[in-house]
């Protein structure tokens, strides 16, 4: 975090609302909230549970967050989850940043390919790198008669979707639907786990002298690499990133309701 980023109380304030100043990624404002905040709160009504974060830009490096707490249950129509950050491994052509290049004299001065990672006579082989990716499972209890053979083929025909609007704070295109678990419940109640792989949208990429380059999380991206000369030698350098859309967006609030 900033030397100067603040955490604080808002006076006044019915609920559990807090100003952050100073930091301009909401995931980390939402990361030192989660560790600042109780888990639970003791109310005249008994024990209450921390429910999920709301944060809302407030302005430049200026986030409200509200701490909402209500009582934990597990009845029809409540959701619970898991989550799983381990991530997930792809072969990335091109590096964020060169950092130096060497031969039998020392250090040879430049990038003579702009970054791209592997280069050999045949191509570009690229590295296995780890990528964030967070995969959740929601529990999801729903009532008698709704969980049939027709509720099962219709999420079936879902299975690798992404999310076209807001749903549980993620952006549009950041929530890959990967599919579900569950049994008969036509009629008695059933629970049945939704399982998703969440990818952050990202802007202000760059790739070699390629700039500004944006896509969303589940949109797939390659690096077509051109021949060139640097020093009198051959190289590899980035010379187009295309973006490909490879999964169809649906509504999640519609689908998903909970």
């Amino acid at each position: 975090m900033p030397a100067i980023f603040r955490f604080d109380e808002l006076p006044e304030s019915r609920a559990e609302t807090y100003r952050a100043v100073g930091e301009f990624r909401s995931d980390l404002v939402g990361a030192y909230a989660l560790n600042a905040t109780p888990i639970t709160v003791l109310r005249q009504t008994g024990t209450l549970f921390r429910q999920d974060l709301q944060i809302e830009p407030d302005g430049w490096s200026n986030y409200i967050v509200t701490v909402p707490y209500a009582p934990r249950t597990k009845e029809v129509g409540t959701a619970t989850f898991s989550f799983d950050t381990t991530g997930g491994t792809i072969n990335l052509k091109c590096a964020k940043q060169h950092i130096a290049t060497y031969d039998a004299s020392g250090t040879v001065a430049g990038d003579h390919h702009k970054g791209a990672i592997g280069v050999t006579k045949d191509g570009v082989e690229g590295v296995e790198i780890v990528s964030p990716v967070l995969k959740l499972n929601f529990n999801f209890k729903h009532p008698s008669g709704q969980v049939t053979i027709t509720h099962a083929r219709i999420l079936s025909g879902l299975t690798g979707s992404v999310n076209g609007d807001v749903w549980h704070g993620f952006q549009p295109g950041e929530l890959l639907f990967l599919g579900s678990t569950g049994s008969d419940g036509t009629d008695v109640e059933a629970e049945v786990g939704y399982q998703f792989a969440a990818s952050q949208n990202r802007t202000g990429l760059t790739f070699g002298d390629i700039n500004n380059i944006a896509k969303k999380g589940f949109e797939a991206y390659w690096v077509e690499f051109k021949n060139a000369v640097a020093s009198g030698a051959a190289a590899r350098r980035p010379w187009r990133v295309h973006i490909e859309q490879v999964y169809d967006p649906i509504g999640f609030q519609t689908v998903f309701p909970w």
